[in-house]
């Protein structure tokens, strides 16, 4: 049942990102993106984003047995400009 509900789940999320894809390409389409990435942008710390994506990512690489090591410069923080939430969801 455990093996059941894993597939089910593993399913609807592929099928969550196939409809937020959809949305981001009907967005990019339509300009509203481009209006969006330009009101939402902001200087990030990149440490910090790999941080959060390694989070996110450590259930599934325990399950897969692989360890994940960021490998960042020590001496300087690294600043990009991007947006830190994913722009498919539109504004909040």
């Amino acid at each position: 049942m455990r093996t059941s509900l894993e597939l089910i789940q593993s399913g609807t999320q592929r099928l969550n990102r196939l409809a937020e894809q959809t949305v981001l390409y009907s967005q990019i389409i339509s300009g509203y993106i481009t209006n969006y990435i330009q009101g939402a942008s902001d200087y990030l710390e990149l440490s910090l984003l790999v941080t959060d994506a390694m989070a996110l990512m450590h259930r599934l690489s325990q399950e897969r047995n692989i360890t994940l090591q960021p490998i960042l410069p020590d001496n300087e923080p690294v600043t990009i400009y991007g947006v830190r939430n994913s722009v498919g969801h539109g504004p909040e």
